[in-house]
């Protein structure tokens, strides 16, 4: 005895017999039909769980994003800052009240050369 075949009809309703519509197509084995639902689940998840690492992924570019920006703002802030001491490091090297032969004039001059003092 072989095992009943079942069918789907037109309305969706099972059948032992093929269903053959007007113009001599067939309609697909319950079987055909279960694998097929079957693979159509397996791309939903699938496609879920894309969504998700799409979002995972999305969310940390933002949030990387956001600390690049508060890295380029502090450079800014250091680079500002690093010009400030600078300039006061220059007015405070040609004030009248310190030689040129001070060691902290020398120690200035040398380091804005990039020597060592």
């Amino acid at each position: 005895m072989s095992d009943i075949q079942l069918y789907i009809d037109p309305e969706c309703r099972l059948s032992k017999v093929p269903y053959k519509v007007p113009n001599n197509t067939h309609y697909v084995l319950l079987e055909d039909y279960e694998n097929l639902k079957s693979d159509l689940q397996m791309e939903k998840d699938n496609e879920d769980r894309l969504v998700r690492m799409w979002q995972r992924a999305n969310n940390e570019i933002h949030g990387l994003n956001s600390q690049v920006a508060a890295l380029i703002d502090e450079n800014a802030r250091l680079k500002a800052e690093v010009e400030r001491l600078r300039k006061a490091g220059d007015a405070v090297c040609e004030s009248p009240y310190l030689l040129e032969t001070d060691p902290a004039v020398i120690a200035w001059r040398a380091a804005k050369e990039g020597k060592q003092s």
